[in-house]
């Protein structure tokens, strides 16, 4: 008998994640002792082969504050009349945690309405 020899030729994909995008297209708006913050979500491509876990905001050069997955909330007891300034970032995970750069921050000044008589 003779030898049989076979040949396998097997290719395995592995994605690797990476650093994902941060959040674009953040806008605030004013109100009275609040401001309403709304952004893009990161999805597809932009998350880099990872699972998106939250996004989080900062204000000024405070800590940063888990949205959990959404893209809008509105922070309240804040100074009419003062500017503050955010910024939002995504968090995503493969077993391993990636966080994005911060976007570009925006700043906003909240206020009373006038009220027309």
């Amino acid at each position: 008998g003779g030898a049989v020899a076979e040949t396998f030729d097997a290719t395995t994909s592995i994605t690797v994640a990476g650093t994902p995008s941060a959040p674009t297209g953040l806008t605030l708006t004013p109100g009275d002792g609040q401001i309403s913050l709304s952004f893009s979500a990161v999805t597809g491509a932009s998350l880099n082969g990872g699972t998106l876990v939250r996004y989080e905001y900062r204000q000024d050069s405070g800590s940063w504050v888990s949205l959990d997955t959404s893209t809008t909330t509105t922070i309240t007891g804040l100074t009419n009349n003062t500017s503050y300034t955010y910024a939002v970032r995504t968090i995503t995970t493969d077993g391993s945690t990636f966080t994005s750069a911060a976007s570009g921050s925006v700043s906003a000044t909240p206020n009373i309405s006038p009220v027309h008589l």
